[in-house]
């Protein structure tokens, strides 16, 4: 899916993170991560790797502090099969299940991308729509109700 413009300003402006699973093109590891903005941190990851990646999934959370907390029960739970700093041994349904009841457990929300990009444009349609409102509460006060001319 395609962000529109001014998506990584909207999530920013929120406060939003991303927590993220990537694997490589065997799916024989996890790497697991926060960030704020997913695709780049996707492009630096590749620059710095030989095989290819792939963004599995990713969740969109109430901030960094909610994104690092499940991050760190992620890594403390799997410790046994970590292979290198924030790669694991584990399969990509265990690590989502994890995380996903994660989520639910302490009581937070996780958004998908679309769900992000939904968000943004309901916001955008409210302040247009509060914008047209109070032009039309002005052009009222002032005279110039629709059907009237100035």
């Amino acid at each position: 899916m395609r962000r529109p413009r001014g998506f990584a300003r909207f999530v920013g402006g929120q406060g939003f993170h991303c927590l993220y699973l990537v694997t490589a093109e065997d799916d024989a590891s996890v790497k697991i991560g926060v960030t704020a903005d997913v695709m780049d941190r996707l492009s630096t990851l590749q620059s710095a790797n030989s095989v290819k990646l792939r963004l599995h999934r990713h969740w969109w959370l109430a901030g960094r502090p909610v994104s690092e907390r499940i991050k760190k029960s992620f890594c403390e739970t799997f410790e046994p099969q970590r292979i290198r700093g924030d790669w694991f041994g584990v399969s990509l349904s265990e690590a989502e299940a994890f995380i996903e009841r994660t989520i639910r457990q302490i009581g937070t929300w996780g958004a998908t991308e679309a769900e992000m990009i939904a968000e943004m444009q309901r916001r955008e349609r409210r302040r247009i729509d509060r914008i047209l409102s109070h032009s039309q509460v002005c052009n009222v006060h002032h005279g110039t109700a629709s059907g009237e001319t100035a």
